[in-house]
């Protein structure tokens, strides 16, 4: 049958599963009047060859060029949300250092941004490995956590 398993039902020949609305019957030929619904064509073709990667990508799980793109991405989005943190602990420094009366306000912005980054690596992270993302989940559980160990230390540092 070709990759196909085919209906007969009268003149009409339906694919159970498939790609293409006009598709060709296995035989390669058209009976007169007979219409292929590609909605009902069922591909059995397990004997064809594939790659590692169409395998992977057929299995649910990205090829490793793509993996990488978006852990790059993911990377670098991480970096700016650590150094907007980083940034906003420093603010949060300085000021305590011109004001001694009160109590400084920069190691409850620390452990903010350990909430934030550890909340984040735990969604983003292991969303992405559930969806088979392997590299960028590995990416992100491992930069954000790392910020939020720093940013950890900053925090039980400085009271």
């Amino acid at each position: 049958m070709r990759g196909r398993a085919l209906l007969r039902w009268g003149r009409l020949t339906r694919p159970l599963f498939g790609r293409s609305a006009l598709s060709v019957p296995p035989n390669g030929h058209r009976q007169p009047g007979e219409r292929v619904l590609s909605w009902l064509a069922l591909s059995t073709s397990a004997h064809v060859k594939r790659g590692p990667a169409e395998d992977a990508e057929r299995m649910g799980e990205p090829s490793p060029l793509r993996q990488v793109a978006v852990a790059v991405l993911l990377f670098v989005v991480d970096l700016v949300v650590i150094a907007s943190l980083v940034y906003i602990y420093g603010w949060a420094g300085w000021a305590d250092s011109w004001d001694p009366v009160n109590p400084p306000e920069a190691p409850g912005i620390a452990w903010w941004a350990v909430w934030i980054l550890a909340g984040g690596a735990v969604v983003t992270g292991v969303g992405l490995f559930v969806l088979r993302w392997r590299i960028p989940g590995a990416v992100q559980v491992s930069v954000l956590g790392i910020g939020a160990i720093l940013f950890a230390h900053l925090a039980v540092r400085g009271r």
